[in-house]
């Protein structure tokens, strides 16, 4: 028989988390705080639309019905925040799902504002999956990133942390080459702000690099998936 951990009840079993408790975790997951920053432009609309969708969401009348309730809440935040902004209609508290499984109309401004909460939302979950597969796979993938600088280590984590830091900044937009530039000589200034080194060095260098950082989110990335 399998002795019971320290302070713990004897044939107790813990109770499963309730809908309630999903529903707070995710409203305190600090990525979900970010889709709303990056939505709302201000601290306070993301705030006020984070609490709005929360009440709305906690209060769902069959929560069973919601497949993905992360994926919910965030269609949920989106168009909260697109009301607090003037382009929508509330988000009714007491049927919060009948207001998410409308149609978009085709004229005034549900059509134009509809369009892009589905949108984010994909991306929001694509982004996560893609950040979720970097993580798992990190030590493999940061193996095979070429040596190209004196210490081989720091040249390899400085690859995968862009890599990063792109792969969430392209959920928002496109990336050009000098995000790409600012973000290698941040994360390994040595190499890529070496004092004394020539332009044209640090130009191949960086452009060496760009392509290392490339390599690193084909590895997570299709260019399905990104065409889709």
């Amino acid at each position: 028989m399998t002795p019971s951990p320290p302070g713990a009840t004897p044939g107790r079993v813990s109770a499963p988390r309730s809908f309630h408790d999903e529903v707070c975790e995710i409203r305190e997951d600090p990525d979900i705080w970010k889709l709303a920053v990056r939505r709302a432009g201000s601290f306070d609309l993301a705030e006020d639309a984070l609490q709005d969708t929360f009440y709305a969401v906690a209060r769902v009348r069959d929560p069973e019905r919601i497949e993905n309730l992360r994926a919910f809440f965030c269609r949920a935040l989106i168009r909260q925040i697109a009301y607090l902004r003037g382009h929508l209609s509330p988000l009714p508290i007491e049927d919060p799902e009948a207001a998410l499984s409308r149609q978009p109309r085709r004229s005034g401004w549900g059509s134009a504002a509809d369009a892009p909460v589905d949108d984010g939302v994909i991306w929001q979950l694509r982004t996560e999956e893609w950040l979720g597969q970097l993580r798992v796979r990190r030590r493999q993938i940061r193996a095979a990133v070429p040596e190209r600088s004196s210490r081989p280590w720091c040249y390899r984590a400085a690859i995968v942390a862009v890599a990063e830091e792109i792969l969430r900044a392209g959920c928002d937009g496109q990336v050009s080459p000098a995000d790409f530039d600012a973000a290698l000589r941040n994360a390994y200034p040595q190499w890529f702000a070496e004092a004394g080194c020539a332009q044209d060095t640090r130009y191949q260098r960086l452009s060496r690099a760009r392509r290392d950082v490339r390599e690193v989110l084909k590895t997570v990335v299709s260019r399905d998936e990104l065409s889709s």
